[in-house]
């Protein structure tokens, strides 16, 4: 019984360590050396993408991380990285090359692979984080440099950034402005905002840059034409090791310009092989008011300075190659519609915006659609003004200019001139009584668009203003004098100068004396303050004076002594 105790207890501790040394020599089983793959990665910020990347285009290299996954009686996923190889290393598979291919021909390749590998299996191969490289930019730029970029990145990005003044060491690597191209954007930078998109492509050519891959290919890089058509071939994806050159704009001699019925009219950059469809896709399109079949196209020929018109019709001369310094004018087809309108406002009977047509509609027909006059409105008073002129963009400067050349006039004349320049284009002068009461058409006046006619209400008051105790409106009465209202008014101040007041007649606008005029309603009575003299003033009167005074005592001896 004892023996067979023993025995029972030496075969279970056999057993026992049987398991032990099978644990601790057996191969790890497939799911072991897949779990070990999937380390733990670091959180990895997303680049930003224009959208989903297309595999077919996008070109796989080292850097990248790809994420496969096994998916059948056990189900993995785990990343893994191109190594700078260029390789994938697979746990059990292997290592496949994968650099410089697309990204469908490496999850093709993988799938394959694992396959061989394992069956009854589905595969999948994703990008999970695009790679970052380096890559190099010269020519006219504000910093020629080695930058850091994704795969993901597209040349205009990175020209941008080689023109910025202010460069986070982010994505900067061994900044190395020329001394050149700083000497030659220093007057640039001074008018720009060099950090503004649109300055920068104001200094630098944006339709001949040249991209050289690293194998030696080179490709023209063309950024309004992407912008225009979405061509990957003119804005492409940047890869490892490529080289990026901007040449300087010349828009001066080097230029294509078309104006008209397009959306952006201007001049843009030459470059050779350039087509009338070409163009106009750079300018934004036609408009929907451009007439297809009047495009003329202004060329001039070598040493010539007479334009030949070269006549073009869409879409069958799309295809007509373009030369330097052309010009394309494209026509609109019948009249547009103008939306254009004139304000009544004040005593008319509908108040409001109205519209009228350029050279044809006439003040008495806008007052007519505005149900013509209330019983109130003051013909005398009502005017016309212009808030558009056709020389608007003239500086207000040169009529100064022109104006003043032999001008003599006293400081209160110079306000009043600077002030009739500054409003003499927005006063039309339309005479309301003479057209609406005297029904005499030749007063009547064409409107331009944003034309504002103001008729304001008859006055019935006498404003006081200045130096009186109680400034403001006072009824009028027929039969008062200008003193009957300052009395009614709280009398004058202490200050207020009694010979200078004056009359401000509604009419004219014209300053006359008070007991030189009758007061009518809407007169104004203006009393002037009384302008303190200073000491020596009177010192110099009097000193003046009796200078007089002793002149004519010595005439006066002189005349006696001769006697």
């Amino acid at each position: 019984m004892t023996s067979r105790l023993i025995l029972i207890f030496i075969f279970s501790t056999y057993l026992l360590f049987a398991q032990e040394v099978q644990k601790q020599y057996a191969l790890p089983s497939v799911e072991t050396l897949l779990q070990k793959a999937v380390a733990a990665k670091p959180t990895i910020t997303a680049i930003p993408l224009e959208g989903a990347i297309d595999a077919e285009k996008y070109i796989v290299g080292p850097g990248d991380e790809i994420t496969i996954g096994i998916w059948g009686a056990y189900s993995f996923t785990y990343p893994l990285d191109v190594t700078p190889e260029g390789t994938l290393i697979i746990p059990t598979v292997g290592e496949v090359k994968v650099a410089s291919k697309s990204l469908d021909e490496v999850k093709r390749f993988v799938t394959k692979k694992v396959k061989e590998k394992y069956k009854n299996i589905e595969v999948s191969t994703t990008l999970t984080n695009p790679r970052s490289f380096i890559v190099q930019v010269t020519g006219v730029v504000a910093n020629q440099s080695s930058y850091i970029v994704s795969s993901v990145t597209r040349v205009d990005k990175v020209i941008l950034l080689a023109n910025q003044t202010s460069l986070s060491s982010s994505n900067t690597l061994l900044v190395n402005p020329s001394d050149r191209n700083r000497e030659e954007l220093e007057l640039d930078l001074q008018k720009m905002d060099p950090n503004k998109v649109e300055d920068i492509l104001k200094r630098i050519s944006t339709r001949n840059i040249r991209l050289i891959r690293k194998d030696g290919t080179e490709q023209k890089v063309d950024i309004p034409l992407f912008y225009a058509t979405g061509e990957d071939k003119y804005n492409p994806f940047l890869q490892d090791g490529d080289r990026i050159i901007v040449p300087n704009k010349n828009i001066e001699n080097d230029f294509i310009s078309i104006y008209g019925e397009v959306n952006k009219q201007g001049a843009y950059e030459f470059v050779d092989g350039d087509d009338l469809k070409i163009l106009i896709e750079i300018a934004g399109g036609l408009t929907r008011f451009a007439d297809s079949s009047k495009i003329g196209i202004f060329r001039k020929s070598p040493g010539s300075t007479e334009s030949k018109i070269i006549s073009a019709i869409l879409p069958y001369d799309s295809s007509l190659i373009l030369k330097r310094g052309d010009q394309i004018v494209v026509n609109s087809f019948g009249t547009k519609p103008s939306n254009l309108i004139a304000y009544v406002t004040g005593e008319v009977k509908t108040p409001g915006v109205y519209p009228i047509e350029r050279y044809e509609s006439k003040l008495s027909e806008i007052i007519k659609l505005s149900g013509g006059f209330t019983k109130h409105a003051d013909l005398f008073r009502a005017v016309l003004i212009r808030t558009h002129t056709e020389y608007e963009f003239v500086d207000k400067r040169f009529d100064l200019i022109q104006s003043l050349r032999s001008v003599d006039a006293k400081y209160m004349d110079s306000l009043y001139f600077f002030s009739e320049i500054d409003l003499k284009k927005r006063f039309v002068n339309a005479d309301y009584v003479k057209l609406f009461v005297e029904k005499d058409s030749s007063a009547d006046i064409y409107l331009t668009d944003g034309d504002i006619i103001y008729i304001p209400p008859i006055n019935t008051n006498v404003y006081i203003f200045g130096q009186i105790r109680n400034p403001g409106y006072q009824p009028y009465n027929p039969n008062f004098t200008y003193k009957n209202y300052l009395a009614f008014a709280g009398g004058l101040t202490e200050k207020a100068d009694k010979s200078e007041i004056k009359v401000i007649k509604a009419k004219t606008s014209q300053w006359l004396d008070p007991d030189k005029t009758k007061l009518e309603p809407g007169d104004a009575i203006w009393i002037p303050r009384e302008i303190e003299k200073p000491f020596p003033y009177y010192f110099n009167l009097v000193r003046d004076g009796l200078g007089i005074v002793a002149s004519l005592a010595t005439v006066y001896l002189l005349i006696n002594q001769l006697k």
